[in-house]
């Protein structure tokens, strides 16, 4: 298991998003890491599926939280997966298993840190 200085550093402002409501704030995480979760399947289906609609849609739906964690690296690694995508279908061989793993082992690297949050 990880410890607390190999989590990912999450810059989220809350007291911007909650107003210093601590049983908010508490929602709001739960929520930020429902959405991430919902984005990872999303992701792994429309890989799966070869759907890129489907990654298009998922992104949207994601869109405030990932804005909110406002991270480099996942923002970089969610960009090149969907300018790798043609517009209807997935070219598999422009997206390898290869290059899309290290986007799964960020998410759960980010979920781990977001249920951190809530100790």
């Amino acid at each position: 298991m990880k410890n607390e200085s190999d989590l990912i550093a999450l810059h989220i402002d809350f007291d911007k998003y909650t107003d210093g409501d601590v049983d908010f704030k508490r929602e709001l995480i739960s929520l930020i890491a429902i959405d991430i979760m919902e984005l990872h399947r999303c992701i792994v289906n429309a890989f799966k599926l070869n759907d890129a609609e489907l990654l298009r849609k998922g992104c949207h739906k994601a869109s405030t939280t990932l804005e909110m964690i406002n991270d480099p690296e996942l923002t970089t690694l969610i960009h090149a997966l969907k300018e790798k995508m043609a517009k209807t279908k997935i070219d598999r061989s422009l997206v390898s298993e290869e290059e899309i793993l290290p986007l799964y082992k960020f998410f759960n690297e980010l979920a781990r840190s977001i249920a951190h949050l809530n100790g």
